[in-house]
């Protein structure tokens, strides 16, 4: 199911012309508001009784990133869900939605040439812009983009969008759109703070993260996503990962795939900062919420939290609280526990 973030990302995608399938996790097309997780019951540092907390923060902080990097996949072409974003794609018009066109205001292209779009909100305004590097009024390197939402409210999700996002340093080859092999895709993306309020609660994202996507042979799908430094806000609780990198890679045939994650969370709740990585990556199989296999290793100081996957139904955290290297206690925790 993509969240909120998702869909205050959506802007980053709409620029593009990209748009993600849902994905594995749970991952559908259909917007639908998070429900905020409940207050962490202990702080850092790692001891055997917070380790549940701290290691199901970890999971649901890394699903933030999850969904960023599901809703900046160019797995499908934006085609694929206009539909379902009330957007139309036609020959000539790389992206068009109602009352809006972007086609060249000269009868031939000219290089360098900008489009902007004072795009339909239910209430508000959003500015699309779209530099057109090379005029050839195609997705192609070196185009930018930029979206700034201002207080543009759209009904169909009752959220109320504001700030704006930046694409730079595209790099295209193949045929992205319509997701003919072989075919890649890398870009720059920034954040200023991007803010999504809705009747229940708010989300707010700054800073920036950099994509590469990837599929060589129809088969086998490659998407990493990193940043050096990114914040995400909700409901005042604040979530910034540093030094990050994820790495999904998916078998487009059986529709299993793994995810590799590594990187630095300071969960302001916790008063501190955590480092992850996964030194056995999260395998999924086609379908499953949860992954199969896979470990993530949690570190505070010298302390730890082992999280070791059992199946996709629970998982053994092995918690080495005074940092000897030897877990003085192992807990056996369900998913759906750390991840409801």
């Amino acid at each position: 199911m993509l969240n909120t973030i998702s869909r205050v990302l959506i802007a980053a995608v709409m620029a593009t012309g990209i748009l993600a399938c849902g994905g594995g996790g749970g991952g559908s097309s259909t917007p639908s508001t998070p429900t905020p997780s409940p207050p962490p019951a202990a702080e850092l540092p790692i001891t055997a009784a917070n380790a549940t907390g701290i290691t199901s923060d970890v999971f649901a902080s890394v699903n933030l990133l999850y969904d960023l990097l599901h809703i900046a996949n160019a797995d499908l072409p934006l085609a694929a869900q206009a539909d379902k974003m009330g957007l139309s794609v036609a020959p000539g018009k790389p992206l068009a939605g109602p009352g809006r066109s972007f086609r060249s205001p000269h009868d031939t292209p000219s290089l360098q040439s900008t489009f902007v779009d004072t795009g339909a909100c239910d209430t508000g305004s959003f500015i699309y812009s779209w530099d057109d590097a090379d005029g050839d009024l195609e997705m192609s390197s070196g185009d930018s983009y930029e979206v700034t939402f201002d207080d543009c409210y759209v009904a169909q999700w009752a959220e109320t969008l504001t700030g704006s996002t930046y694409i730079t340093g595209t790099l295209v080859s193949g045929d992205v759109i319509n997701a003919i092999p072989p075919w890649s895709f890398a870009a720059n993306y920034a954040f200023d703070d991007l803010v999504c309020t809705w009747d229940q609660g708010s989300m707010a994202v700054s800073g920036n993260f950099s994509m590469f996507n990837s599929c060589s042979d129809g088969l086998k799908a490659y998407l990493e996503f990193s940043s050096a430094h990114l914040t995400v806000v909700v409901d005042g609780a604040i979530d910034t990962f540093s030094n990050f990198r994820v790495v999904e890679k998916m078998d487009l045939v059986n529709g299993s795939f793994s995810i590799h994650q590594t990187g630095t969370l300071t969960r302001d709740l916790r008063n501190g900062t955590v480092s992850f990585t996964t030194p056995e990556d999260m395998a999924f199989l086609a379908g499953d919420g949860y992954p199969s296999s896979g470990e993530l290793l949690i570190t505070h100081g010298a302390s730890s939290i082992r999280a070791i996957v059992v199946d996709n139904s629970s998982v053994q955290l092995a918690i080495d609280a005074d940092g000897d290297g030897i877990a003085e206690t192992t807990l056996s925790v369900l998913w759906t526990e750390l991840i409801p």
